[in-house]
């Protein structure tokens, strides 16, 4: 006999949000700059950025009152973001992140450095990461920068979150 699947109940945008920022802080104390072992911890570093972003816009897309199903694709959970909330994320990221990656572009060719673009680029390195080592020419990665503009966007609509 099959159950019955109980009907879910509606995510609180602010565990996303706790949940998301947990991740992303263990990020940030890897690559810090006091820890020695920041490079050989790269990997799994971006592993957790990634997983990161796609939190912090899993969040986002609750507070727009959107649903997003098992989709963990950087990319497509953007495209499911309101125009406005995209135009916000990317006036940041063009400001603060694209001309590092820009740079980062000049000498490592790593593929497009406006927002759209580099998500589809990334969009699935949660995957591709973890399994790298079937497949290193698939580890692409240079988001670095989008969990701290996402959480800063986010605490921009909920600043009494900011204790966590």
């Amino acid at each position: 006999m099959k159950q019955k699947k109980k009907p879910s109940k509606p995510l609180d945008p602010r565990s996303v949000f706790q949940f998301a920022c947990k991740f992303a802080a263990a990020e940030m104390h890897i690559r810090s700059r006091d820890n020695p072992k920041a490079a050989f911890m790269a990997s799994p570093s971006m592993v957790m950025s990634a997983f990161a972003i796609e939190l912090f816009l899993k969040c986002l897309l609750v507070l727009e009152g959107k649903e997003y199903g098992r989709i963990h694709s950087l990319d497509v959970l953007y495209q499911k973001l309101s125009p406005k909330q995209k135009r916000r994320i990317e006036e940041v990221w063009d400001r603060e992140a694209r001309p590092k990656v820009e740079k980062l572009n000049q000498q490592f060719g790593l593929g497009p450095s406006d927002l759209p673009n580099a998500l589809v680029t990334c969009g699935r390195t949660f995957e591709h990461m973890r399994y790298g080592y079937e497949d290193p020419d698939r580890q692409a990665f240079y988001l670095g920068e989008l969990p701290t503009i996402l959480w800063r966007i986010i605490l921009d609509i909920h600043p009494e979150w900011v204790d966590g």
